[in-house]
């Protein structure tokens, strides 16, 4: 985390957190040749429904940087599936994010609303496509 680890130096190189430069890295992967991308925001939120004013200030930076670095990705956008908490999420995510309580139920959470993504026909197909981009989702729901 910028500002409470100090950066490392390694050779000529200095080495900081990567999200002082880019939140998800969606840029890069895009441009180093990724297929497919999920990026996992977790300090983001979904852009539907309206979380508290200090969960919105806290987690403007990464929203901004993630809405960044699709427009960057360009046409290649398509090709990445942002997994982020839902607005209704924010008030068990709490905004102290070096907390060491109530993290089980938090991951608990981000793991039953990723599996509540895979009904989603668009994120099935995606997933499938990254599997196996040669063969189309099967109808039959286990794809």
């Amino acid at each position: 985390m910028p500002g409470f680890y100090e950066p490392v130096r390694l050779g000529r190189r200095l080495l900081v957190d990567g999200g002082v430069r880019s939140s998800a890295s969606i840029d890069y992967a895009v441009r180093y040749g990724c297929n497919r991308l999920i990026a996992v925001v977790p300090l983001g939120h979904e852009p539907p429904g309206r979380p508290r004013l200090s969960h919105r200030f806290i987690r403007s930076t990464a929203m901004a940087a993630t809405r960044r670095e699709l427009r960057r990705a360009g046409d290649r956008a398509r090709d990445v599936l942002v997994i982020q908490p839902a607005a209704e999420d924010l008030a068990l995510h709490g905004t102290n994010f070096l907390r060491s309580d109530g993290n089980d139920e938090v991951a608990e959470r981000a793991h039953h609303r990723t599996r509540m993504l895979t009904v989603h026909d668009d994120v099935r197909r995606f997933l499938a496509e990254a599997q196996d981009p040669e063969s189309p989702i099967s109808g039959d729901g286990r794809g």
